[in-house]
């Protein structure tokens, strides 16, 4: 009785350790998508913030000529 209790505690506890051992080696997969995924948003978010400072400048420049435009327009 003693050796069935035994290799049943033995089973279930390597049962256990494998399930334990999944469970890690598919956090630690998740970790590194989820990590690349970070740094593509990162990525994503630097390309967004050039076109934003982009779009400012142009909109600085088109001020400018709307000004220039208008003095030109009142000198007439």
């Amino acid at each position: 009785m003693d050796s069935f209790i035994n290799g049943f505690l033995t089973g279930l506890l390597g049962g256990i350790g494998s399930l334990f051992v999944y469970h890690v080696k598919f956090a630690m997969k998740l970790d590194e998508r989820l990590t690349r995924i970070e740094t593509k948003i990162m990525s994503l978010c630097q390309r967004i913030e050039k076109v934003e400072n982009k779009i400012n400048n142009f909109d600085k420049e088109l001020k400018q000529h709307g000004e220039r435009i208008a003095r030109l327009e009142s000198s007439y």
